[in-house]
């Protein structure tokens, strides 16, 4: 059976503003790319590919791994599917590959909706949606959640863009972040081990 083909991506929306650009794809709400005058600011992925590693995926009702796909609310033992089979983690939450519709599109921004349903290991329902918005000022990502369950629902949030500053070698970088944490994690199965 073939019918008409469907970017991998899903359906692509592109803004603009002041000589920033982003794209946004269906699958995942993910930003696919993002540049500024003279310059790619993330290393992307095309129109027709998965996007690789989790890149520029919404990373929601969690941002990282749940070891064992195991976790307790209240008295509540829940499980989750291994979505990372070979660590043995469920990871980077549930709205990753899923479906994002659009709400609104202007010239330089854009509005993602998704219902997270109710599921197995996942009980809950959810409202998300997020905002991309380009201008003078560069890329401004706003993610909300509205729980529509009727009881309180674990919930974390987060993104997977893939920056990148240029051709390397790198040698003679230097990164300066203002961070007062460093999370730890474990080489093998990613999962934190401390701060």
């Amino acid at each position: 059976m073939t019918g008409v083909a469907v970017a991998k991506s899903g359906t692509q929306w592109t803004i603009e503003a002041d000589g920033h650009q982003a794209v946004l794809a269906e699958v995942g709400g993910v930003l696919r790319s993002y540049v500024t005058p003279g310059r790619d600011v993330l290393d992307g992925f095309g129109t027709d590919e998965i996007a690789p590693a989790c890149a520029g995926q919404v990373l929601v009702p969690w941002p990282n791994r749940i070891r064992d796909g195991q976790y307790a609310v209240g008295d509540r033992s829940l499980q989750l599917p291994l979505s990372e089979p070979t660590r043995h983690n469920a990871t980077h939450g549930l709205v990753r590959w899923v479906a994002w519709n659009l709400e609104e599109h202007t010239g330089a921004s854009v509005v993602l909706r998704c219902r997270l349903m109710a599921q197995t290991g996942y009980p809950w329902t959810l409202d998300l949606q997020v905002v991309y918005d380009v201008s003078a000022d560069g890329l401004t990502v706003t993610q909300s959640a509205t729980n529509v369950s009727g009881s309180a629902a674990p919930y974390a949030q987060g993104a997977h863009p893939y920056l990148t500053v240029g051709a390397g070698p790198c040698d003679s970088w230097e990164l300066t972040l203002p961070a007062a944490t460093r999370t730890l994690s474990d080489p093998e199965r990613k999962l934190p081990t401390g701060r």
